[in-house]
């Protein structure tokens, strides 16, 4: 348990110093014989740690492991107390990241008068439940200290283990944190899109819009009020702090005075409209008689005085 404590303290500092992950695992092993099947066991349990290190761009994990095995009991009853393999470990994962193949090789350390220390070495496949993971594993070791791969004195053990996982997966992270970058990213754009619109939107909306126009001789009353327009103006409004400017104009016909009574008239009726469909008290009205000036031709024609016989609508934003 010495050599345990020792190799369990020199795991934390390793996971410490290199950030890496640290795995505790617990097993049970239910099938223990030797290769000769002159000794067979009763099962068994062990206990064990290792360090993970993720490789970033293949999902591939390596690191080191210890664990410690119960007293093997059976046929050769108190010949083997524990052993305690130490060891080199590689998992390769695989179904997109389902399941992982696990590889092991190492030393055992073996408490008996009648068997030595001896090479170790594990194979199995396992799985993730999220820091939980499950894995079988075949094991076998060298009882006689000779190092040799397939000897007729060696242990072999069937494992059930279970094991959690203390810290993230540098795989993981990394995928994390590109993912939050993307999104970053994504939403800056967004962001940048939205104000490029709301931009060309306040752009189109502070442009000046015919929305009533060809009004008889000194007449209110025109068919031509394009009320597309001023929904349009309104909807795109309505969310927003500033004021509608409503001028109403005449033709060049009858005085300065009578004209500019007129297109005061002609434009309170278009503000009236507007302040109807309005929603909201954080945007005025402000309408104002502009008189026979601003004439979009050189009235001439009847035509052209219809056409500048209008109402002009804009919006501005406050600052």
């Amino acid at each position: 348990m010495k050599k345990l404590s020792l190799l369990l303290g020199g795991i934390l500092i390793c996971t410490t110093a290199f950030g890496a992950q640290l795995q505790l695992k617990a097993g049970f092993e239910p099938w223990r014989e030797t290769t000769n099947q002159t000794n067979t066991f009763d099962p068994g349990y062990s206990l064990g740690a290792e360090v993970l290190f993720n490789a970033e761009n293949h999902p591939f994990d390596y690191g080191i492991g210890t664990q410690w095995k119960s007293k093997f009991k059976g046929s050769a009853d108190g010949s083997i107390k524990n052993i305690i393999p130490v060891y080199l470990t590689g998992k390769y994962h695989f179904m997109d990241n389902a399941f992982y193949g696990v590889a092991r090789a190492g030393w055992s350390f073996v408490d008996s008068n009648r068997s030595n220390d001896g090479m170790y070495l594990g194979a199995g496949v396992g799985k993730d439940f999220g820091p939980v993971n499950v894995e079988a594993v075949y094991e076998t070791i060298d009882l006689q200290g000779k190092s040799k791969l397939y000897d007729n004195s060696r242990t072999q053990v069937a494992s059930i283990q279970f094991g959690y996982t203390f810290g993230e997966n540098t795989r993981v992270k990394l995928a994390r944190e590109a993912a939050a970058q993307a999104e970053a990213a994504r939403q800056e754009y967004l962001q940048q899109q939205k104000a490029a619109e709301e931009a060309a939107l306040l752009n189109k909306l502070e442009q000046k819009v015919v929305v009533a126009d060809n009004y008889s001789v000194n007449k209110l009353t025109t068919k031509d009020i394009d009320m597309a327009k001023i929904d349009y103006l309104v909807s795109n409004v309505n969310d927003r702090q500033g004021t509608i400017y409503v001028d109403g104009y005449t033709d060049n016909t009858g005085s300065k005075a009578t004209n500019l009574k007129l297109s005061e008239k002609r434009a309170q009726e278009v503000a009236n409209v507007i302040e109807g469909k309005l929603t909201t008290e954080n945007v005025a009205v402000k309408a104002e008689g502009k008189g026979a000036t601003n004439f979009l031709n050189n009235n001439k024609t009847k035509a052209d005085k219809l056409a500048n016989r209008r109402v002009e609508v804009y919006f501005q934003a406050n600052n």
